[in-house]
This record gives C-alpha cells, sequence and structure tokens, in this order.
C-alpha cells in the first residue's frame, strides 16, 4: 500500500511558466509506503541521499535498498514515465515525484541548471543509467 501526498494541483513547475503534470492529473507524489507486514517507509526519512543514478539501486540499509527498488521498479515495470527521487533536488526530498509525461521515459537525477526536465524537448539526454 502507498500513501500519496499530493495528485492534481494546477500549478506551473516551480520557477517556471510551464504547467506541472500536476495541473493535468498525470503526476503524483508519493511520500510514504506501506509493506504486506505494516511497516512503513518514509522517502523522508528513509531513503539516504547519495547522488546519481539512483537506479540501479545503491543503498546503505534495508530501509534505503526498499525505497530505492520501489522507484527503479515503477520505471522499469513501466508504471511512470518520469520518476523524481530526493537524488534528483532539494525541493523532492520528501516524495517521489512520478508522471506520465508524454514521450518522457528517465529515472532522474540531477539536470544542468536552467532546463527544465519536464518541458525540456531533448531530456533523453539526462537519462539516469537506463
Amino acid at each position: 500500500m502507498l500513501f500519496r501526498s499530493g495528485v492534481y494541483n494546477y500549478r506551473t513547475i516551480a520557477g517556471s511558466m510551464t504547467l506541472s503534470q500536476h495541473a493535468f492529473a498525470t503526476a503524483i507524489d508519493l511520500a510514504n509506503f506501506r509493506t504486506a507486514a505494516g511497516v512503513t517507509h518514509s522517502v523522508n526519512d528513509d531513503f539516504v541521499m547519495n547522488g546519481s543514478p539512483t537506479c540501479p539501486p545503491r543503498a546503505v540499509n534495508a530501509r534505503d535498498r526498499l525505497l530505492k527498488e520501489v522507484a527503479c521498479w515503477m520505471f522499469d515495470a513501466r508504471v511512470f514515465h518520469i520518476v523524481l527521487t530526493p537524488n534528483y533536488d532539494a525541493a523532492h526530498r520528501n516524495h517521489f515525484h512520478v508522471d506520465l509525461t508524454a514521450g518522457g521515459r528517465t529515472v532522474r537525477a540531477e539536470v544542468p541548471g536552467g532546463v527544465d526536465p519536464a518541458s525540456h524537448p531533448f531530456f533523453d539526454l539526462f537519462i539516469d543509467d537506463h
């Protein structure tokens, strides 16, 4: 089971005039995950930021590994086109942003400054180890 923290929100991407995928209800922010055994894993508390790439998982403990495996699974299984983790930037420290950006196919880590990852036509240049 997973807990969502944000789905539909008519707004732009921070610092831009481009509508966020949340404005089209094609994005979800996921902050916590609960296992079948009832153990809750918090992205804020359990995900260890260790930079690019996020996939394959380079974990420091079991809780961190589970979260990174979930992020990589969501991408590998094509559940979502874009998966932003805390390795992406400070704004995503406490959640995974996942969306269905048309033509998107990446687990994102860092992109060069000034590049809007949600709308840049060449985002495939920034594919994170996939």
